[in-house]
């Protein structure tokens, strides 16, 4: 017998009591005979639809068929959507009857004519406490347990099965209030399934769930220890606190549970509902009823929105936590950190698991069978490379798979070139960090940097340490010796000698972006704002594998002074925080100073390069002098870059800014190019703008042009 018919032999008992109760009042002319009863629903209407109800018209006889129906119901297959819904919430006789007056409008038309003929009123076709009463209640003494079933603290409201129709600012006495059915029901109790649409809700099928690859021994290990917390006849059942960065691995790990308890996955995503008012309580009620009647996993993502913006849990997330005490199937919660969960989650059974992020050998294991799986290959060097320089999450790997798929050009060979490989996982790195810091632009190369020797050899040692930091820190072990994977790198010297110009260079080098945090964004004179501000910016940074810039970094990693009042004080927990935040970071991070010696002894013992940057020598300065003016600059041949050089020791970046005021003075001269007049006025008025006075001494013969241009 199909729920269909399960359920209407259920409603058998429901046409005798509404025959009774048509009996009853017509015999108390509490009904007439007047065809416009009701504006339009007729006695002879009525009678025909409760024509056959029973077996004897009078009274007696329609008691005892409606009690033999009722005591029918027991019969119903243990296997129909009625008996396993009275079942699984332990709903007793007369609860069940109740809902069966409640549901049937939904079930059959006739219903909702036969309520409105009832209540006296054609646009009442609704079940309301009152007609329930007078339906359900056997005698006088049994309508007080009906109406207190019908209450908004009563098991069948308090869990969502009735629902009342008026909007809650409608006037309506209680009496009269409609109540219906949670809106799944009547297909549900048909036999066609939980058919409501929820765009929040995703159902997974045993057979459809996602292949649980990526998590390592370890992971699967925990899973299976946990899977002993629950069984199908427990009252209660934990919630799973699945909590890592990578939100697919945190999702395998939910599928992986699911298939040990041989169970369906429903998928709540917060996100998908609207913000404000009780849509989250609502839609997390709605999926706890669904994950009983299908009997289902419930996997919740999205918690995050219901926290503020420093990640404290709000009242929403405190609500759903209340909820969750009445779930009866198992609950996953995926999340990024435990804490914010564990806070809020009173009275709750938590089982925090912990599901790591890929590691190098799991990120090129998952580029490789990213890439095979839309028809491409790369050389294992390549994948390696990418594996180890940018610690991608796995959707991030797949995203970045599909750009190249889609990118790739009909008639090419499908092995993918690394330098393609390296800009597609640059773009699917998280570019949040873009709102909290600077991106540098990577336009320099090594042929742009004028260092000594020596500077430069330890630069290109940089470049290789960036790119073999997960052999050396994870392979190797020495990550845990080192105090993690991060690079901590101190660029030291004066202005202009191309501290910044080097950081740039090896980001490019290694294919990565560098950002440039900005020191009067990030420091405030409110106390604690530095830290929290300084915590958003690494968070983004490593979310987007990306290389931090701190410019003038002596101003936020100073050393502490003697405390001798709160300003101190506080200062002095700014450095301390950040030079734990600095080493908890697993990333590459530059310091440029112009005195190292100011730097805080505390971290200076924590950085893993340190370079030099000087002044460049009389060889150094001819060469930035020729750099700045190549590249299809106009230059004249009287321009002397040997004088240049011997006579003013600048830096790289007091070149820069004196050529290129040379090259607006030449744009605008009849010559239209950089001649030794242009020169040397621009750079007198750079030594001025220096503080200082241009001497015939430097300038010798050309001291007649610095005047006269003064």
């Amino acid at each position: 017998m199909s729920g269909e018919a399960h359920l209407r032999s259920a409603l058998r008992w429901l046409d005798l009591v509404i025959h009774r109760e048509i009996v009853r009042l017509r015999a108390s002319y509490q009904l007439s005979l007047d065809e416009f009863r009701g504006l339009y629903v007729g006695d002879a209407q009525v009678d025909a639809l409760v024509r056959g109800a029973a077996g004897a018209p009078d009274a007696a006889g329609i008691e005892a068929a409606a009690a033999r129906a009722r005591a029918a119901r027991d019969l119903l297959p243990a296997d129909s959507p009625f008996a396993h819904l009275a079942r699984e919430y332990g709903l007793s006789m007369l609860e069940q009857d109740i809902l069966l007056v409640a549901l049937a409008p939904d079930i059959a038309p006739k219903y909702a004519t036969l309520y409105a003929y009832l209540n006296n009123d054609v646009t009442r076709t609704a079940a309301n406490p009152d007609l329930i009463a007078r339906l359900a209640a056997a005698s006088p003494d049994a309508r007080r347990d009906v109406l207190a079933a019908v209450t908004c603290d009563a098991p069948l409201l308090a869990h969502g099965l009735l629902r009342g129709t008026a909007a809650p600012d409608q006037q309506q006495p209680w009496m009269n209030a409609g109540l219906r059915p949670h809106r799944a029901l009547p297909a549900y109790l048909m036999g066609l399934g939980y058919a409501e649409a929820n765009d929040a809700v995703s159902n997974f099928a045993r057979a459809r769930l996602p292949d649980p690859q990526g998590l390592g021994a370890g992971v699967r290990e925990r899973l299976h220890q946990t899977q002993r917390a629950w069984s199908h006849d427990a009252p209660r059942a934990p919630v799973w606190v699945l909590h890592g960065r990578d939100e697919t691995l945190r999702a395998a790990a939910a599928a992986a549970l699911c298939r040990m308890f041989d169970m369906d996955l429903l998928r709540l995503d917060l996100a998908a509902l609207p913000r404000g008012g009780d849509d989250l309580a609502a839609a997390l009620r709605d999926a706890l009823m669904r994950q009983r009647l299908i009997d289902a996993c419930l996997e919740i993502v999205g918690i995050e929105r219901t926290c503020d913006v420093e990640g404290r849990p709000g009242p929403e997330a405190a609500a759903l936590m209340r909820l969750l005490r009445g779930a009866r199937r198992p609950v996953f919660i995926g999340c990024d950190a435990p804490a914010p969960i564990i806070e809020i989650a009173r009275g709750l059974h938590l089982i925090p698991v912990d599901i790591p992020s890929l590691d190098l050998d799991g990120r090129a294991q998952a580029w490789t069978q990213a890439l095979e799986a839309r028809g491409l290959s790369a050389s294992r060097h390549a994948i390696g490379l990418v594996a180890g320089g940018f610690p991608l999450m796995d959707e991030q790997i797949q995203r970045a798979a599909q750009a190249l798929a889609d990118e790739q050009p009909d008639d090419a060979a499908p092995e993918v070139p690394q330098a393609r490989i390296t800009a597609a996982a640059r773009s699917a790195s998280d570019q949040s960090i873009a709102r909290l810091a600077q991106r540098m632009a990577e336009r320099y190369t090594w042929d742009d940097l004028v260092l000594p020797a020596p500077a430069t050899r330890r630069l290109r040692e940089i470049v290789h340490a960036v790119r073999d930091r997960h052999l050396v820190f994870g392979e190797w072990g020495l990550a845990r010796r080192a105090g993690g994977h991060g690079l901590r790198v101190l660029f030291a010297g004066p202005s202009g000698t191309g501290k910044t110009m080097a950081a740039a260079t090896i980001a490019r080098e290694v294919g990565v972006d560098i950002y440039r945090i900005d020191i009067s964004q990030t420091v405030s004179k409110y106390i604690g704002e530095t830290e929290k501000n300084l915590d958003r910016v690494f968070c983004a940074a490593e979310h987007a594998n990306a290389v931090l810039f701190f410019d003038e970094a002596d101003s936020l990693f100073g050393k502490r002074s003697e405390v001798k009042d709160a300003h101190d004080r506080y200062s002095n927990i700014e450095t301390a925080y950040l030079l734990q935040r600095i080493e908890d970071y697993d990333g590459v991070v530059f310091l440029a100073s112009n005195l190292s010696r100011n730097i805080d002894n505390a971290f200076s013992r924590r950085l893993n390069f340190v370079v030099d940057f000087p002044l460049p020598d009389r060889h150094g300065r001819e060469r930035l002098w020729r750099v700045m003016l190549a590249n299809g600059v106009p230059v004249a041949a009287d321009v002397d870059f040997a004088f240049l050089a011997a006579q003013f020791p600048l830096s790289g970046g007091d070149i820069r800014n004196v050529t290129l005021e040379a090259a607006f003075l030449a744009a605008r001269s009849q010559e239209r190019r950089v001649t030794m007049k242009s020169v040397v006025v621009a750079l007198g008025r750079e030594i001025v703008k220096q503080g200082r006075v241009p001497s015939p001494a430097e300038f010798k013969h050309h001291h007649a042009l610095v005047v006269e241009n003064a």
